[in-house]
């Protein structure tokens, strides 16, 4: 039986707050295709590898579930604002430039939630810190890279592929991704309204550390997702909104949570990577996206 996908809830600073965080996340068992050593030749000659278009190896079938709630979530409901996506791939801003191109704004600041220790499942959130982008060793970095060591960028994203190119290129122990789906603006057509996109980029852009709660108004939302890929790293995924929304979440998170059982009550009748990629398509409730 796959273990519960559920979130805790709190208030912080004034937001509702949904954190899940667990070192082993809700999968009891993973398709023995995705093994160190696995033979995926024949789908890499087409990049159809589970990499290739989930973003998941040896990490578990996880990455691409929390990927999937992450743009799902955000994607908004009938009867709420539709909503822009902007991400920032903390530390390795070329994974976002590389998925998504020039950056819609270069910001000062990226948001932080550490984990609590081995085996406590849970985490703190930390807010915004100062933000910092990887400098190469090698070969010798051009003078913009090291200028702007010191900032981050902040990537709109329109295709769920872009989001999961962005987290495959996150290659390090921990990968974390901040996640803000603010108004569409064109609903603010005929007001003098400042676009909700720009006021985010220019309080992300500002000398002062920002407050969450100034960011997002009622029907947006914000999310942070940290993915362990290495063994003993926690699993964290936060959601924030200045109201409750368990009118989005709790089904999404039933929805998951049956779909899970059912993959793996039927995990050993999957024969190939191809079957793979289209039964973690079914799970998570997106098409395989191309690579």
């Amino acid at each position: 039986m796959a273990r519960p996908f559920r979130f805790v809830k709190s208030i912080e600073d004034g937001l509702h707050t949904y954190r899940y965080c667990a070192e082993d996340g809700p999968f009891e068992r993973s398709w023995l295709g995705l093994e160190v050593g696995s033979d995926w030749s024949e789908a890499a000659a087409t990049h159809s590898t589970p990499l290739d278009v989930w973003a998941v190896g040896s990490a578990g079938e996880e990455v691409a579930l929390y990927l999937a709630f992450a743009w799902r979530i955000s994607a908004g409901t009938q009867g709420l604002p539709n909503f822009r996506r902007f991400v920032i791939p903390r530390f390795h801003r070329v994974a976002g430039m590389y998925a998504a191109g020039e950056p819609y704004a270069m910001v000062n600041w990226e948001h932080q939630v550490d984990e609590l220790g081995t085996n406590t499942n849970d985490c703190a959130i930390r807010g915004f810190v100062p933000a910092r982008s990887l400098v190469r060793l090698g070969p010798e970095p051009g003078p913009w890279e090291r200028e702007n060591a010191d900032r981050a960028g902040l990537f709109e994203v329109f295709t769920f592929a872009q989001l999961k190119t962005m987290m495959r290129m996150l290659d390090d122990a921990t990968a974390t991704i901040n996640l803000f789906a603010p108004r569409d603006e064109r609903l603010d057509r005929g007001t003098r309204t400042t676009p909700r996109s720009l006021l985010l980029a220019q309080r992300l852009m500002a000398d002062g550390r920002p407050r969450m709660a100034d960011l997002l108004e009622p029907g947006e939302l914000f999310i942070d997702l940290t993915v362990g890929f290495d063994p003993g790293y926690t699993d964290m995924l936060v959601i924030q909104s200045p109201v409750q929304i368990e009118d989005r979440l709790d089904p999404l998170v039933a929805e998951y949570e049956t779909a899970i059982e059912r993959y793996e009550r039927e995990l050993d009748s999957i024969a190939s990577v191809a079957e793979f990629n289209q039964r973690l398509g079914q799970l998570v409730g997106i098409e395989p996206p191309q690579s």
